[in-house]
């Protein structure tokens, strides 16, 4: 239903410009059905090409209404959706595509890429071998097949970090509970354990224990009577202050093995309480951040002068506009890593004598968005784009913007990623 509702906003918003006419065109024979879908298809593709996956997908859609036999139509909306990070609809046309033509080797390969989405390494691992079945010769899905052993271990490995962060925050909010009860029945205890005792003295008093009351004395719910200013303690009060002994003073040794356990936990030695504690990282962030990022180079296909195609360097050369902090904190026994930053990752083309720049900003690199091998979301932003003219923008921008290895988003993704790792070993 939210797909449907999805498709349907998408379709009425494209409907209003230049995809209006294949978008409301009522083919009236064969021949007119099957050039309307060749030539969805091929705007689909173009917008594909051009990363507008949300037109592409509505393309492919009204295509797939006009003909529902055609695997690639499914193929390709698979690959758009998996673009957009929605592996599960992927994963259902890439099966619907298989429906269609069982022997159709795109049609695993998209299953596969789909499972690998979804951390179905086992399921990958299956539709790859069967692409190979297929085809033993697509170098793709030898690629991906072997890069499934390492990708399934750091998933894991960062599944397990994750459930230890999350077990170790529920315990602190155990103990924050634990503390705020006791806290209240501290404060609030004694008074509440009188007025209990007095209203179950009154219960069973009689007139004449009433008039003994007025004279400053009540009676106990066993009977006996006593003055108001005496209380007995009750069994929680008793809990609450059964360990409120005198300790033996420590030795020197268990203070220097207290205070060694605070420092491997994060601590300075003066901080044997185990309190508060802040240590500013801003400045070795912001130098390390620059360290990993300025130099990264991906290679662009560029079209010269002379209409030869060759091969050129994207070279990231500096972090400017860098804002933000970091901090590690300490607070009851725990370490806490907090990091918080933007920035532009400027960078430049050198090619057939002009040279093309611009950035990639990267509005929130933090704590809480670097986790689980996500992707940090950025914004291409140019400062000649004119220089480069129209066949090579469109080139010089895919590759700026792939987010796989082989693009500057890529890149750049796995060196914050990286940093975001260091960060959280440190002490």
């Amino acid at each position: 239903m939210a797909e449907a509702s999805a498709s349907s906003n998408a379709s009425a918003f494209f409907a209003g410009n230049q995809h209006n006419d294949v978008l409301s065109a009522k083919p009236d024979s064969e021949e007119a059905r099957v050039r309307l879908v060749e030539e969805l298809k091929r705007r689909g593709n173009a917008a594909f090409k051009f990363q507008s996956f949300p037109e592409a997908e509505v393309l492919y859609a009204k295509a797939i209404e006009h003909d529902g036999k055609n695997a690639a139509l499914f193929g390709n909306r698979s690959m758009t959706r998996a673009s957009m990070g929605r592996f599960q609809e992927a994963l259902e046309d890439a099966n619907a595509a298989i429906g269609v033509d069982p022997s159709w080797v795109k049609g695993y390969y998209r299953k596969a890429m789909a499972e690998l989405g979804l951390k179905k390494f086992a399921e990958a691992e299956t539709s790859f071998k069967r692409v190979l079945e297929l085809d033993a010769s697509n170098k793709a899905a030898k690629t991906e097949l072997a890069k499934i052993p390492e990708a399934r271990k750091k998933y894991e490995e960062e599944a397990a970090r994750i459930a230890e962060r999350k077990a170790a925050e529920a315990a602190e909010e155990a103990e924050r509970a634990k503390s705020r009860v006791i806290s209240k029945k501290i404060v609030e205890g004694p008074a509440s354990s009188a007025a209990t005792s007095a209203k179950a003295a009154k219960k069973k008093s009689s007139g004449k224990e009433d008039d003994l009351s007025l004279r400053g004395y009540r009676t106990l719910a066993d009977g006996r009577k006593t003055t108001f200013f005496n209380r007995e303690l009750s069994e929680e009060d008793k809990a609450l202050l059964k360990d409120n002994k005198p300790k033996q003073v420590q030795t020197t040794e268990e203070i220097a093995e207290q205070e060694r356990r605070l420092r491997e936990g994060g601590a300075s030695a003066w901080n044997q309480g185990g309190t508060f504690e802040e240590k500013t990282m801003t400045e070795w962030a912001r130098k390390r951040l620059k360290e990993l990022l300025v130099g990264t180079q991906v290679s662009v296909p560029v079209q010269d002068s002379d209409g030869d195609v060759l091969s050129d360097d994207i070279t990231v050369t500096d972090l400017t506009d860098l804002d933000g902090d970091a901090s590690i904190t300490f607070t009851r026994g725990k370490r806490r890593h907090i990091f918080d930053f933007n920035f532009n990752a400027s960078w430049k083309l050198d090619f057939d004598g002009k040279t093309i720049t611009g950035s990639l900003f990267f509005p929130d690199v933090s704590g809480d968005v670097v986790q689980d091998d996500e992707l940090v979301e950025t914004e291409l932003r140019w400062s000649n784009r004119d220089k480069a003219g129209p066949g090579n923008e469109d080139r010089i921008k895919s590759v700026l913007m792939d987010s796989s290895e082989k693009g500057l988003h890529g890149a750049l993704n796995r060196a914050i990623h990286a940093f975001a790792a260091e960060f959280r070993e440190m002490n």
